[in-house]
């Protein structure tokens, strides 16, 4: 009897210590792939605009502009179980961005609930080209009123 209470005993440490490093590596790897989606779709908005001299209207998140589809990996969704991703394009007729306070006319955004999630991509892609528009969304900044 006590050397199963000893072995429940390691295995409850054991699993204590391993349950949250699962659930860190497992945000990371959500993050990773958030970033790379984010990295595809800015790849494409980039080349739709080598070929059209413009940028691709906006669709809702979570949803694929159609203009953007065939610049975009074969069979590529918008909306993951854990993120959405976001085309935004801002730009009013004038040439102004809709939202002057953040100074951003095209983007494309990670959204989620999840805080950590949304903070790891965030320091995936790095503080100086990414704004958080909400608390549940970090945009990276494709064109702004200073360039692209």
């Amino acid at each position: 009897m006590l050397e199963l209470a000893v072995a429940m005993t390691v295995v409850g440490i054991l699993a204590a210590v391993a349950i949250p490093n699962y659930m860190n590596f497992m945000r990371d790897v959500r993050a990773a792939q958030a970033v790379a989606d984010i990295q595809a779709v800015r790849a494409a908005v980039y080349l739709y605009f080598g070929d059209h001299q413009h940028w691709p209207p906006e669709e809702q998140a979570g949803v694929v502009p159609v203009e953007l589809a065939p610049y975009l990996p074969r069979d590529m969704i918008f909306f993951k179980s854990t993120y959405k991703i976001d085309y935004d394009n801002w730009i009013t007729n004038g040439g102004q961005s809709r939202f002057p306070d953040v100074g951003v006319l095209v983007g494309v955004s990670v959204i989620s609930a999840d805080k950590s999630l949304l903070q790891a991509a965030k320091s995936l892609l790095g503080p100086q080209n990414t704004v958080n528009l909400s608390p549940s969304r970090t945009t990276l900044v494709i064109a702004s009123e200073k360039g692209f």
